[in-house]
């Protein structure tokens, strides 16, 4: 069960990743989006 757990941990964590620069990517792409004249 433990390594099952360990096991299941890292691609959580690769996905936690991906979707906060992906977040970040977003929020910077509508920041330029609005500042830019």
């Amino acid at each position: 069960m433990h390594g099952k757990e360990k096991s299941r941990s890292p691609p959580k964590m690769h996905h936690y990743i991906f979707f906060s620069i992906a977040h970040f990517s977003s929020v910077l792409i509508f920041w330029g989006f609005f500042f830019l004249p």
